[in-house]
């Protein structure tokens, strides 16, 4: 395998597998269907990269056999948005108005035996225009899903709390639903690299605009990449595994920060317009939306009453935090805008005395500067890239953002280093 599938580059890598488990309650006819589509997915993958005269051909018989693999697979579950959501997902595969017209109406499904994609998608580094084909299965996670149900009763609330004290004019915008999964197979484009953990639907599968949007979360890939890289930085930091929550309760931690950076993203004021600044800088205004969700979302999930209710150790979330901002950063500040988000963070806790850099590439924390450090920097974006000011947004970019700060910010990433840690998946789906 070629080391340029993995990101970011580096001469040699760390590979950890993560085996994904069957379900118990499917069926052997069922098990087979699934692999066929898996099977079937990469076929149509390598066509796109294939140069022969009957690729169009190939296509159109491999995606008509697909679709009716899935109309087969409906009839191996009970449960009616399962079999709807695979009825469905086979008309996607028609194109056009049909298929966007079906992912949407999926998005507003609530799958309680298994969630299904198929189709093409968009890629993750440099997230490009173009779509290729995969396929997934995944078993919803009901524990976690009721932790992310938590942040969502209490986020009015806590968007109260943030008004008080951030800034007034804070408010919230429709957010999108959220569906945590533990994913069991997969293939095609999203069986690549670099491995994800979570997918916007339908927007990554190309429909734009939808009235009706989910976020699917793999929790299983999620806690393993924590597990894989982010454990392996506690070094960096001069922390040890007790100063994190027991490995039981680490999924409940990273589910509660991620839905609450998912209703960040809709945080915002009457005067901000995203759209006006991305024609500013583009870049800039992707690295500044995902630096507002990591921060607005930090604070959702800490505030007292969600904290309270979800037993969530506030000490030990920080510096859960604070391992995946470098994992994230140490990925490439000026490759991924969640990268570059993660630059802007550290940078500023290193200003606000919260961060010190070491020679030698360790990080000093001072942990009672944390909190306050974090609100201070939600003041700073609210008031400069939220208030619609062109002047302002422009002026905390180019101090902050790393693709203006390259000289600074290669020096960090040479002190640090990269993160040459991937996953791999061994899928017993495989199998069958």
């Amino acid at each position: 395998m070629s080391a340029s599938n993995f990101w970011p580059r580096a001469e040699k890598y760390d590979v950890h597998l993560l085996t994904l488990h069957i379900p118990d309650q499917l069926s052997e006819q069922a098990k087979l269907l699934m692999q066929e589509t898996l099977v079937l997915t990469d076929m149509l993958r390598m066509n796109q990269n294939a140069q022969h005269c009957q690729r169009t051909q190939l296509d159109a018989l491999l995606t008509l056999r697909l679709a009716a693999a899935f109309r087969s697979l409906s009839y191996c579950f009970t449960d009616k948005d399962t079999k709807t959501a695979l009825e469905w997902r086979a008309r996607t595969l028609e194109g056009g108005e049909v298929k966007r017209k079906h992912c949407e109406k999926i998005s507003e499904l609530n799958e309680r035996e298994i969630v299904c994609y198929s189709g093409t998608m968009s890629t993750w580094v440099g997230k490009s225009r173009e779509l290729y084909y995969s396929t997934f299965y995944a078993k919803p996670n009901c524990r976690l899903q009721n932790i992310s149900d938590v942040i969502d009763r209490n986020f009015q609330r806590t968007l109260e709390h943030l008004k008080a004290i951030i800034h007034q004019d804070l408010i919230s915008m429709s957010s999108c639903r959220y569906k945590i999964v533990d994913l069991f197979g997969i293939s095609g484009e999203a069986n690549l690299y670099p491995k994800h953990f979570a997918y916007f639907m339908p927007e990554d599968e190309g429909v734009k605009h939808a009235n009706c949007k989910r976020t699917i979360v793999f929790s299983n890939v999620y806690t393993a990449l924590f597990d894989a890289i982010s454990i392996k930085q506690l070094d960096i930091f001069g922390w040890h595994a007790e100063d994190l929550p027991h490995k039981e309760s680490l999924g409940e931690y990273l589910i509660a920060w991620f839905r609450g950076h998912d209703l960040g993203h809709s945080i915002m004021t009457n005067r901000t317009s995203f759209s006006k600044l991305s024609k500013l800088d583009r870049w800039g205004s992707m690295v500044m939306q995902e630096a507002l969700a990591d921060i607005f979302g930090l604070l959702l999930c800490s505030h007292e009453r969600s904290a309270n209710e979800l037993n969530i150790d506030n000490t030990k979330l920080a510096r859960i935090y604070l391992l995946e901002m470098l994992r994230y950063m140490r990925r490439g500040p000026c490759d991924f805008p969640d990268a570059g988000a993660a630059y802007v963070q550290f940078k500023f806790l290193v200003e606000c005395g919260c961060l010190k850099i070491t020679e030698n590439g360790n990080v000093s924390v001072y942990l009672e500067r944390f909190y306050p450090s974090i609100t201070k920097l939600a003041k700073h974006l609210t008031e400069n890239i939220l208030q619609g000011d062109d002047e302002s947004a422009a002026l905390f970019i180019s101090k902050y953002c790393p693709n203006n700060d390259l000289q600074d910010c290669a020096k960090l990433i040479d002190t640090i280093g990269i993160v040459a840690d991937t996953i791999e998946y061994e899928q017993k789906i495989r199998e069958v």
